[in-house]
């Protein structure tokens, strides 16, 4: 397979699993930084960081 085929063969890919995982878990179960994580987590808990 010629590299730029691999690549995007390797992008479709992981989109694809994580398009398994959204449907498995839902939207709300992933977040697109760690900023976001750390955001929410002090929501949740009143913690403060």
């Amino acid at each position: 397979m010629k590299p730029e085929l691999h690549s995007l063969f390797a992008i479709l890919k992981d989109k694809e699993v994580r398009y398994e995982l959204h449907q498995l878990f839902g939207e709300d179960a992933f977040y697109d930084t760690l900023e976001d994580v750390m955001k929410d987590y002090q929501q949740q808990t009143g913690a403060t960081g």
